[in-house]
């Protein structure tokens, strides 16, 4: 999820689909959470590094990347009604088939 909002893949990624890229807006929000704990999960096994978090670190090291995600977390968290709400941004691009 975080590889395709980084500047000029989905355009790139268009145009490798053979279609006419008709450009791309970054629109900026917030992702609500119940807690820091449930958005370090979505981070950890929702990211593009979950295969490696799971099947390459060992209890320590997954244990120690969890305590440096909530940190970080908690240092961004807003409260949000009935949880946290944490900045987050959404990247929408346009293709066009070309006519002919």
């Amino acid at each position: 999820m975080f590889f395709y909002g980084l500047p000029g893949v989905l355009p790139r990624m268009i145009a490798e689909a053979g279609m006419e890229p008709g450009g791309a807006i970054s629109i900026p929000g917030r992702m609500r959470f119940a807690d820091a704990a449930e958005a370090v999960e979505a981070a950890v096994l929702g990211g593009p590094l979950a295969g490696l978090f799971v099947n390459r670190l060992d209890g320590a090291a997954q244990a120690e990347v969890r305590d440096a995600l909530t940190a970080h977390v908690e240092s961004l968290a807003e409260p949000d009604g009935a949880g946290i709400s944490l900045p987050a941004e959404v990247v929408a691009a346009v293709g066009r088939i070309p006519q002919g």
